[in-house]
């Protein structure tokens, strides 16, 4: 099966892979396809935009989280303090 790849540089569709991969979109299944590449990704950016959008006013909603840590549980403290002893064979925190 023949693929087609956009090329963002010279702005042509070339028929299989032809250029570095740092330089091309795709692959994608026919000519007409890879000439709409990046119409393709802009319309892809925009909707995964608004996913992000979306997802932050969900975490901003609950008033914890942000989009790395959505339900603010992560800390820099590092690990919680514990009455409960480390299981057999792992070193508890501070005894490394």
């Amino acid at each position: 099966m023949t693929e087609f790849w956009f090329n963002t540089t010279t702005g042509e569709v070339e028929e299989g892979r032809v250029s570095d991969w740092s330089v091309v979109l795709g692959p994608f299944p026919t000519r007409e396809a890879a000439a709409r590449a990046l119409e393709t990704a802009r319309t892809r950016s925009a909707a995964w935009d608004r996913e992000d959008r979306d997802d932050d006013r969900w975490a901003g909603a609950r008033g914890t989280g942000t989009h790395d840590d959505p339900d603010g549980l992560s800390s820099d403290d590092g690990p919680a303090a514990s009455d409960e002893p480390a299981p057999r064979g792992i070193p508890a925190p501070g005894d490394e």
